[in-house]
């Protein structure tokens, strides 16, 4: 599954997730590849970096509940995560 990105300016790429085989199973995996030019060159890495990685993580960790299996240790969302979705909640 792929996902293009079409905002916020300053991102161009994609990210995907695919499932490939595994000798135990099956491989469940995460690619983004993109590029950043102008208000991305700041907002990735103070702002959009820390949330994608929350999402990323929260979504393994359901992936992995809907394989009916126990997530050794969830994902937590970390101070920097909790701030910004406060601030864009309000």
């Amino acid at each position: 599954m792929r996902f293009r990105f079409s905002g916020p300016r300053g991102f161009d790429g994609f990210h995907e997730f695919t499932v490939q085989p595994a000798n135990d199973g099956s491989l469940l995996r995460h690619t983004i590849a993109m590029r950043l030019h102008g208000p991305g060159r700041l907002s990735w890495p103070l702002a959009f970096r820390w949330l994608h990685d929350a999402l990323l993580e929260d979504s393994l960790d359901r992936a992995v509940r809907a394989c009916a299996a126990a997530v050794d240790s969830p994902a937590r969302w970390s101070a920097p995560v909790r701030l910004l979705r406060r601030l864009a909640h309000r």
